[in-house]
């Protein structure tokens, strides 16, 4: 799935819940691959059909924006 805006509002969804803080510290500490989490939250919600890189990428990019 590249349907941008159901994978933006997939990815806002993950980064808005209580768990998610944890890896969006870690991440703008310079860890990247504490990204991982949620990614798989993502693709959880997305049920398998998110391309994963695509996802990875808006993740990185809001959480460098907050």
């Amino acid at each position: 799935m590249t349907d941008t805006g159901a994978l933006e509002g997939w990815a806002d969804e993950a980064l808005a819940e209580p768990s998610a803080r944890k890896s969006i510290e870690a991440v703008r500490a310079g860890k990247e691959q504490a990204v991982g989490p949620l990614v798989g939250a993502v693709m959880k919600k997305s049920g398998g059909q998110a391309d994963a890189k695509d996802v990875q990428e808006i993740l990185l990019d809001r959480i460098r924006a907050l």
